[in-house]
This record gives structure tokens, C-alpha cells and sequence, in this order.
């Protein structure tokens, strides 16, 4: 991962966002490597490279599933995890989900699905396409008594829905409307006494489309 796009002190903290792989400066992966078991190991990977864990791991949408998958699977590298309207949701309570589509599939649909909205993005469609149907994949519910199991203390914050979605709105703005979701994981460590260390950074990830395949 490369570019960080932020950097910061405060409250004995410090905290990075490093671009994930296909956004800003880092280079795209193949289509397989979106899978969210590879994307969290090389969230796990960099808390190791950077020296930082346990780390407080923070994730919005798809970051939080993947920060939940990173969590469950590495409980020695973090020490608090939070979950911001992701982590919480499996792939069939989105009533277009399709189970007989396999990975390249569902790729596919998702390609679809962006290219029709027209929505800007920090990456490619493709690397877009590929991370949602990635997590379409692997799901991280499944992980749930691991992450139990773990003790790691976790805050789930949850987003309501919109009112273009439960109908409070007039027709023209439901039949236009479509939700933009940045997906952004963070990791947080306390500073060290040294002013030379870096702030620390798990990652940030952009990703759009609520309403095409689960994300």
C-alpha cells in the first residue's frame, strides 16, 4: 500500500490511511486477490510492517468488514475494534443477491451495476467491482464466535436508512436516489515518545452501491 492520505496526533493516538490496493497511489491487484481473506491479510501484513499492534481498528462499510475478518483472525494484533454501518450484514439480506453467481460472476454484476449509475469513485470499476464481490464472497458474519471468542471489545454503529428508501420521500428523489458509501479502515496506536515515528495507518478503502450485489 502506498500514498497515505492522512496523518494525525491527538489524544496519545496517531492515526494513517494508507491508499488500499487499486485506489490512489497503490497498484491494482488480479481480480482474485479482492477476495476479503486476501485484502485482510494485507491489512494484517502492514500492522506487522509498520510495528504498531495491537492496534484500535476502525472500518467503515466495507472497511469494517474487513477490519472484523482482520480482528477475528489476528486477535493479537488488535486491541479494540469499531465498526461503522458495516461487519454486521450477510450478503442474502439484500434482496438482489444472487447465490448461484460465482466470483467472476458476481464481478460482473457489480461492473454492471456501477457503469449504470455513472458514480465517481476513487479507483476503477473494476478494482470496485472486484473488493464488493470479494466480500460477497466472504462474508465476515461467519467469524462472529472467533471474534467473540477473542474478547477483543468491539462498538457496532449502525446508519438508519434514508427516507428515499423507506418511502418518506417524493417519488422523483426515490426513483434518483442511490446512496455513495466511502469505505475507510483505520488503525489507531498510542504515540510513542518519539516525535520521529510515524502516525500510525491501517488502511482506507472507497467503494459505491448499496442497492446492486451485498457489499
Amino acid at each position: 500500500m502506498a500514498g497515505a492520505r492522512a496523518g494525525a496526533r491527538g489524544g496519545g493516538y496517531a492515526v494513517f490511511a494508507p491508499d488500499a490496493p487499486g485506489y490512489g497511489k497503490s497498484p491494482p491487484l488480479e481480480p482474485e486477490r479482492y477476495l476479503a481473506s486476501s485484502i485482510a491479510e494485507i491489512g494484517a501484513r502492514l500492522i506487522d510492517a509498520l510495528g504498531i499492534g495491537p492496534v484500535i481498528l476502525i472500518g467503515f462499510s466495507w472497511g469494517a468488514s474487513i477490519g472484523f475478518r482482520v480482528a477475528a483472525l489476528n486477535p493479537g494484533r488488535v486491541r479494540a475494534l469499531v465498526l461503522l454501518d458495516g461487519g454486521y450484514l450477510a450478503p442474502e439480506d439484500d434482496p438482489s443477491y444472487d447465490p448461484s453467481l460465482d466470483f467472476a460472476g458476481r464481478i460482473e454484476a457489480w461492473r454492471v451495476d456501477l457503469e449504470r449509475h455513472d458514480e465517481e469513485d476513487d479507483a476503477p470499476i473494476e478494482v470496485v467491482a472486484a473488493a464488493m464481490a470479494g466480500s460477497n464472497m466472504e462474508p465476515a458474519l461467519p467469524l462472529l464466535p472467533r471474534l467473540a471468542a477473542s474478547g477483543i471489545p468491539v462498538l457496532l454503529v449502525a446508519a438508519t436508512e434514508p427516507a428515499e428508501w423507506n418511502g418518506s420521500a417524493p417519488a422523483a428523489s426515490r426513483s434518483s436516489a442511490r446512496p455513495c458509501r466511502t469505505c475507510t479502515s483505520f488503525a489507531c496506536t498510542p504515540s510513542t515518545a518519539s516525535s520521529r515515528r510515524p502516525a500510525t495507518t491501517f488502511a482506507a478503502w472507497s467503494s459505491t452501491g448499496w442497492r446492486g450485489p451485498s457489499s
